[in-house]
């Protein structure tokens, strides 16, 4: 699998090959604690996404001016489409990002996936 750049939040072209699976950036609390706590219809702002540092179930969608909201990872799914490819390259990196905090977060959030 060849790596290549993410790209906008929006963009929705590409192939698998293309996917970006390096880890998402930890976004500090004090940057995402005072954000809007839900990212429903919040998300058209978003042109990258972190994880929330102290929080891992949380994810941070990030604007150009900093912080746009903070919210799970279902509801990132929800807003994204489950079969967009921008939530796809999202999944991967978000799991290389739990690999790296520790391998049973990643357990435990792909386990959570297959149940919902």
């Amino acid at each position: 699998m060849s790596l290549g750049a993410c790209g906008d939040a929006g963009d929705t072209a590409g192939t698998g090959s293309d996917v970006d699976v390096t880890p998402l950036p930890i976004v500090a609390r004090s940057d995402w604690d005072g954000a809007q706590q839900t990212c429903e219809g919040m998300m058209s702002g978003a042109v990258d996404y972190g994880v929330a540092d102290g929080e891992p179930d949380l994810l941070v969608a990030l604007g150009p001016r900093g912080v746009v909201c903070v919210d799970t990872f279902l509801v990132f799914e929800n807003e994204l489409g489950p079969d967009s490819l921008v939530m796809h390259r999202l999944w991967l990196r978000y799991m290389a990002t739990l690999q790296e905090l520790g391998p049973e977060l990643a357990t435990d959030q792909r386990d959570a996936s297959l149940r919902d």
